[in-house]
């Protein structure tokens, strides 16, 4: 046997406290393995001292046993705490102003991220078609024409 499946099959030995003895296979296992067997020396001592920690003790004082129980008989004696009908105000508050917040800064960068075109600032002023600065869209001298196309600068 492997050891992890022996030392599984001593948990389950040890969980049933110690009823019976020690399975065959396991006790074979145990004769040719020594961390086996320190591993059940382990746990032995440690239920040892459980067991002699637990009798140690011995039963709660009667007056203990009384003062837990009416405690107990207290707690579900008090009425439930009672629910307050707006508590979900300040949640809702927050929530609104928080939305608001954020459509206002969306309506901002919606409304000064675009770029001003002629266009634009024509529709802004009123103006039917846009004023062109003196220059553009005629040459600057009468009879001269660039010979490099003009870059698109958009």
């Amino acid at each position: 046997m492997r050891c992890e499946a022996v030392r599984a099959r001593i948990q389950r030995w040890f969980d049933d406290r110690g009823a019976g003895s020690i399975p065959a296979e396991v006790a074979g296992h145990l004769q040719d393995c020594g961390e086996c067997r320190v591993y059940i020396r382990t746990w032995n001592g440690i239920e040892l001292q459980l067991c002699a920690a637990r009798d140690g003790m011995g039963d709660p004082s009667p007056a203990l046993a009384r003062a837990i129980r009416n405690r107990i008989a207290e707690e579900r004696a008090a009425p439930a705490p009672q629910r307050r009908p707006w508590a979900w105000f300040p949640y809702a508050a927050a929530g609104a102003v928080a939305a608001a917040v954020l459509l206002f800064a969306l309506y901002a960068v919606g409304y000064f991220g675009r770029r001003a075109t002629p266009s634009t600032i024509a529709a802004r002023s009123g103006r039917s078609r846009p004023a062109q600065p003196p220059g553009v869209g005629a040459p600057a001298l009468p009879g001269l024409t660039p010979s490099l196309p003009l870059a698109n600068t958009r």
